[in-house]
């Protein structure tokens, strides 16, 4: 099988069909085997000697990011000090979705107002959504400070199926997730003990307001197991570079009544921030391990179960053709 096949396991469904309502009305996810490490290229802060410490194991159908307590492993706006797993081969929108590739654009290019992207990463809820970690160790008590992200890193060139670290400042749009507190997660139902959002290479923002589905036993549907990254694609200034609009967070992927919970503002990006399409980037999907903080103290560990993507065209200007 070859690599292009292996990396894109997908489904794709038509558009209905017009009149006697046919066909299925929506696109289906793309996913990404998270547990097949070929597809997938580890980079590890070059700024940090501990980064490459942390460990990355599959198994049982669960991958686990593993940090030790050496160095400082944060990743913050204008920072990377932990761990980015990026997807080999970038994402060919047009391609995906069965469109012809309008004239003089390259199957790169993501433009302003023809797609809609979502970042999906689902995690582990046995034993503990999330972060988790020492029960005794008052510092980290059961993952304190541990994160994850997920979302998109870019290039002004093709990588070859062998990204590279994004840039710290321009590279890279995530969703996060961390453990706010330190409580034992199974023992409470404090809708503050873990919060979501987004980070990117000059803004971030968080929220709480929500449980988690370890915070119950036996297991809730209505609880938030999984983090997403959104993006609109578009300009929203011709005075300045042309900017996208992104948002991150979670939700329950077993209940769709159970709302997103992400910051009340998401980001419209600028230079140091996104990326258009227009110059021509070329967009991985990717996942980050870090620690919220800056403290060289955070021991915890990450169980992942799936990594997935959604590229929604949207029929606008210019009508589509299919290949």
């Amino acid at each position: 099988m070859s690599f292009f096949n292996r990396f894109y396991r997908r489904t794709l469904r038509p558009a209905a069909a017009g009149g006697g309502g046919g066909g299925n009305p929506f696109r289906d996810w793309t996913e990404i085997d998270i547990h097949d490490s070929s597809l997938w290229q580890r980079r590890d802060a070059t700024s940090n000697s501990a980064a490459s410490s942390g460990t990355i194991v599959s198994g049982g159908g669960v991958t686990v990011y593993s940090n030790s307590a050496t160095g400082k492993k944060h990743i913050q706006p204008g920072t990377i000090k932990g761990t980015f797993y990026i997807a080999k081969a970038h994402l060919k929108p047009y391609e995906e979705c069965g469109l012809a590739e309008p004239s003089g654009v390259g199957a790169n290019e993501i433009y302003p107002e023809q797609f809609s992207i979502k970042v999906e990463l689902l995690l582990d809820d046995i034993p503990i959504t999330g972060p988790t970690g020492s029960e005794s160790d008052p510092t980290n008590y059961y993952g304190r400070n541990g994160q994850v992200l997920v979302g998109l890193v870019h290039y002004a060139s093709d990588q070859n199926n062998a990204p590279a670290m994004p840039d710290q400042n321009s590279g890279f749009v995530m969703a996060r997730m961390y453990k706010n507190k330190v409580n034992d997660p199974t023992s409470t139902t404090d809708t503050l003990l873990y919060k979501s959002g987004y980070v990117t290479g000059a803004a971030q923002a968080s929220t709480g307001g929500a449980t988690f589905k370890c915070q119950y036993s036996p297991v809730r549907d209505v609880d938030h197991n999984a983090i997403v990254f959104q993006a609109t694609f578009g300009a929203c200034s011709r005075s300045s570079t042309d900017r996208v609009y992104v948002n991150g967070g979670s939700y329950s992927t077993t209940n769709p009544r159970s709302r997103f919970t992400g910051p009340n503002f998401g980001n419209n990006g600028g230079t140091a921030n996104e990326f258009t399409g227009v110059d021509d980037r070329y967009v991985h999907v990717a996942v980050g391990f870090c620690a919220f903080d800056s403290d060289q103290a955070r021991v915890f560990s990450i169980r992942v179960k799936r990594v997935r993507y959604l590229i929604q065209p949207i029929s606008n200007r210019e009508a589509f053709t299919t290949e």
